[in-house]
């Protein structure tokens, strides 16, 4: 029986799922590109055809991870900006949660090859964000100062802290959501 060939689409895709594990066992330095088409059980020169470079494969690789897009949330759907803050974290911790060793890979290339970091600042990007939906609510200067670091830290903490279960990470979405709620309740009825 002969053996059907993959179409380029098909191809792409399992040079990307090979790329995605290399990266995140040896960083984007310590990969090879002769270890990355081994790992897709293809030659270094069809690697090259579908990614002319390294980079390009990176890119490709957590593009997919990086185009998840929040933008509904940023427009509010209606939303009061407290909802669109839960929202928002909501959205970014399971995001966080299923998607883990490929962000702690991010923020690690991020800081250490310049020519990614521009167009792959996951730092930046939710933290203007996050800024943004901060301001909406309207709460004192100091107090948006707080809020951004009480959220930043329970983001990273998904990082190093990590949660398999989907209802312990509900559990403690909820959690925070209703800490930040009482944090509103008593500083907007001051």
């Amino acid at each position: 029986m002969e053996k059907r060939r993959m179409t380029k689409e098909e191809r792409e895709e399992q040079i990307i799922q090979a790329a995605k594990e290399v990266f995140i066992e040896r960083g984007y330095m310590g990969a090879t590109t002769l270890e990355l088409a081994k790992r897709a059980n293809i030659s270094e020169v069809t690697l090259f055809r579908y990614f002319p470079s390294k980079s390009e494969l990176f890119l490709a690789t957590i593009s997919p991870i990086m185009a998840k897009s929040i933008e509904l949330v940023l427009q509010g759907q209606g939303y009061t900006p407290i909802r669109a803050l839960k929202e928002f974290l909501k959205e970014r911790i399971f995001f966080i949660a299923h998607n883990r060793e490929i962000i702690k890979l991010l923020l690690i290339e991020s800081e250490m090859h310049h020519e990614l970091s521009e167009q792959v600042n996951i730092i930046e990007q939710n933290l203007t964000m996050l800024k943004e939906l901060v301001r909406r609510i309207g709460l004192p200067e100091e107090q948006n100062s707080l809020l951004l670091r009480m959220t930043i830290g329970m983001l990273t903490s998904f990082l190093f802290i990590p949660i398999e279960n989907e209802w312990e990470i509900e559990r403690d979405v909820q959690e925070f959501l209703n800490r930040i709620d009482f944090l509103f309740i008593h500083t907007v009825s001051k």
